[in-house]
């Protein structure tokens, strides 16, 4: 990761923007759940932002970016935590890395948001977990995009907090129709809401 930033900087001259979107997805309680899995959870979704914010900051800093973490809001809701709490823990604690490094920096003209969707995303972790009947039940990754793209160039219009939900960015775009982004069409009425929205 660091030869990584490096060879950006050196290639462009700064930073305008970090995506931390890479992440493991592990759906194992904890008695279920092996050490090595979830080393491999935490590395990927809570220590490495934590590399890439720190060794971001002074690029970030001259050019008033922004960074954008793909993580969900906090919710408590005892279901969810004792459904999967190994990658429960170390998803909020890229949200909570998030939180607390937007307080950190928000003197320098960062902006630290996180973005999530409201409902499963047809990638390949879903289709892993949930299979073609879970793809189905799905929006397209479209929507994570259009939302991004909002957090990121309409910056001043998300200033007053830090997790954002898809919908909730679109929505106050204007935006009142989701049908378009359904995975399979004929099943937009049918879309699954995603971990960590509402009750377990």
């Amino acid at each position: 990761m660091q030869a990584a930033i490096s060879a950006t900087l050196d290639k462009w001259g700064g930073l305008d923007v970090l995506i931390n979107n890479a992440g493991f997805l592990g759906v194992t309680p904890l008695a279920a759940t092996e050490t090595k899995k979830f080393d491999l959870m935490h590395a990927l979704n809570t220590r490495a932002p934590l590399i890439t914010m720190r060794s971001c900051f002074e690029a970030l800093k001259l050019s008033k970016g922004t960074v954008l973490n793909l993580c969900p809001p906090l919710n408590l809701d005892p279901g969810w935590l004792g459904a999967f709490v190994p990658y429960t823990t170390t998803k909020y604690g890229m949200t909570l890395l998030s939180m607390g490094f937007q307080e950190e920096v928000k003197k320098t003209g960062i902006a630290v948001k996180t973005l999530w969707p409201a409902t499963l995303i047809a990638t390949a972790a879903v289709g892993m977990v949930a299979g073609e009947q879970g793809l189905a039940m799905s929006r397209k990754p479209t929507i994570m995009a259009d939302a991004a793209h909002a957090l990121i160039k309409q910056r001043d219009r998300f200033a007053e907090k830090v997790s954002w939900l898809d919908e909730e960015v679109l929505g106050l775009l204007g935006e009142t129709d989701f049908t378009k982004y359904a995975n399979v069409p004929a099943n937009a009425a049918h879309i699954q809401r995603d971990f960590y929205i509402g009750k377990f």
